[in-house]
């Protein structure tokens, strides 16, 4: 997920579009990557694992942006102290 969509992205999206946020459900891109997870044979995984675990990303995001944040705080206070 994360080489089709930055963070900042995903923020902004979900699955449904609540939240005044952007639906990524019945979007090109969504369809897209059900193929290619199923094109790839991962076999046993259903529709809606898939979704499940687009849409667990997609929740992440924010705490990957803040966690980011918080890392790049640490390496410029490592330079500073």
């Amino acid at each position: 997920m994360k080489t089709l969509m930055t963070d900042d992205v995903a923020k902004n999206i979900n699955w449904r579009g609540v939240n005044n946020r952007v639906s990524i459900a019945c979007t090109p891109l969504a369809t897209a990557i059900f193929e290619s997870v199923m094109k790839k044979g991962y076999h046993g995984l259903s529709h809606a694992d898939i979704k499940r675990t687009i849409q667990r990303w997609i929740q992440k995001a924010r705490s990957r942006i803040v966690k980011e944040v918080d890392d790049n705080n640490a390496d410029v206070s490592a330079f500073t102290s």
